[in-house]
């Protein structure tokens, strides 16, 4: 069996990839599969997703050119709160 190998070199994806973390009121999986399929429409290469389980329901959104302020403004004008959380 061949010892598995690791690449100590990053994907052009994950090196110019950001990160935006965002403080919610989704609550319920609908809800948030709803806000998923919104934020698809504006970010299709983005990797988005949810964790309901955390007390701040969080918003993150990893990807490429992420424009914070634009995501937030998305999810309140589908009627949630929304603010970015600082690192």
């Amino acid at each position: 069996m061949l010892p598995c190998q690791f690449s100590s070199q990053r994907s052009e994806r994950q090196q110019n990839a950001a990160v935006e973390v965002f403080k919610t009121n989704v609550n319920e999986p609908s809800e948030a599969g709803l806000v998923l399929k919104m934020l698809r429409l504006y970010l299709p290469e983005a990797r988005i997703n949810f964790d309901l389980q955390d007390c701040d329901r969080v918003l993150r959104v990893e990807g490429k050119d992420l424009d914070a302020a634009a995501i937030a403004r998305w999810v309140r004008n589908a009627g949630f709160d929304c603010r970015e959380l600082e690192g």
